[in-house]
């Protein structure tokens, strides 16, 4: 996550399900303006995103994994590196109400995740995962990372014993979860999966995304934020956020791993099993709506999307029309309807 520089251009939020029905206008457009970028800044990050990929063909990226872990005792530091990550809880929290709202899951007014089961993939410090579990999921959060899954459990018992019951910790990747859960005969049976800043970190994105339909239930719902591949993102959340204002420590982000949002509707909609890197490749810039699902975890469609940005001024973040640098978007199974959604959640 990097957040953006704010900008006069950027207007109030649209509604999301407007957003969402605009994409494949808007993103044409969108698609071109991230292709043209790759090829004009690749010296400045490009060169690393094809060749992420840990060793064994999974979604591991071993570096990001390095880094992250070093910033274990920055997760929950008062304006430590992570402070805007803070500051973007108020914005995805809400997204993901009206997302579990809008696939017509059940849930109650006083906890509208009460009785879901909730997976948080790269949780990280827990920043995400304890206002999940607060509005009453039962929440497993997923990090690689030893130092950052360690940081989340002492915060969990020393400021939040009363969710102990409905969260818990592991350290894992998405892939070992869906394998244990595909042994076990559950899975794909999470109502829930939020990815949020994490797919612009993971070496090889077409699996990862694969993973993540595997891992939710028929019905339930996918939320993923990520920054999108464009000259825009470059230069505010780069240039301005790592090297101009140190909003988030330098270093934080390669943009040639960001992910365009036609881009990542591609890869939920096909995420083709066994797509290697050169395939990957030939996915990028093609646009949404590209085929129907194939294999697993495919077949999700796109429900709700809007654009992010941050102010540094006032250290909040708002909902924006354009999706040019940070944006949040949910996806559901197709052709299943808002009454298939909720019976097939429990």
């Amino acid at each position: 996550m990097s957040p953006s520089l704010p900008t006069a251009a950027a207007g109030a939020a649209a509604g999301a399900a407007g957003a969402a029905g605009r994409l494949g206008g808007r993103l044409g457009a969108g698609g071109a303006a991230g292709a043209a970028g790759a090829a004009g800044a690749a010296g400045a990050g490009g060169a690393g995103g094809a060749g992420g990929a840990a060793g064994g063909g999974g979604s591991r990226d071993a570096g990001e994994v390095e880094k992250f872990g070093q910033l274990g005792g920055e997760w929950w530091r008062p304006g430590g590196g992570f402070a805007a990550l803070h500051a973007l809880n108020p914005l995805r929290v809400g997204f993901v109400r009206r997302a579990v709202a809008a696939a017509g899951l059940p849930s109650g007014a006083g906890a509208p995740l009460a009785g879901l089961r909730a997976l948080d993939v790269g949780c990280g410090g827990g920043l995400l995962s304890e206002p999940l579990a607060r509005l009453g999921g039962h929440v497993l959060g997923l990090d690689a990372a030893p130092e950052s899954v360690a940081a989340a459990r002492a915060h969990l018992s020393s400021h939040s014993p009363d969710l102990r019951e409905r969260l818990e910790y592991r350290v894992a990747t998405a892939e070992e979860l869906q394998r244990e859960e595909a042994a076990s005969g559950t899975g794909g049976g999470f109502d829930l999966v939020v990815c949020s800043e994490v797919l612009e970190h993971v070496g090889s994105p077409w699996a990862f995304c694969r993973t993540l339909g595997a891992l939710l239930r028929p019905g339930g719902v996918l939320v993923v934020s990520t920054m999108s591949r464009t000259p825009r993102a470059y230069l505010e959340a780069i240039l301005g956020a790592e090297h101009l204002l140190g909003v988030v420590p330098r270093g934080t982000h390669n943009w040639g791993k960001f992910v365009n949002p036609e881009e990542l509707c591609r890869m939920l909609e096909t995420a083709p099993p066994g797509e290697d890197e050169a395939g990957e490749g030939k996915g990028r810039g093609r646009g949404a709506g590209a085929g129907g699902g194939s294999g697993d975890g495919g077949g999700l469609e796109m429900q709700l999307l809007t654009g992010m940005a941050y102010n540094p001024i006032s250290g909040r973040w708002r909902e924006v029309e354009h999706t040019d640098v940070n944006y949040i978007a949910s996806f559901s199974h197709a052709n299943l309807g808002a009454s298939g959604a909720g019976n097939a959640a429990h």
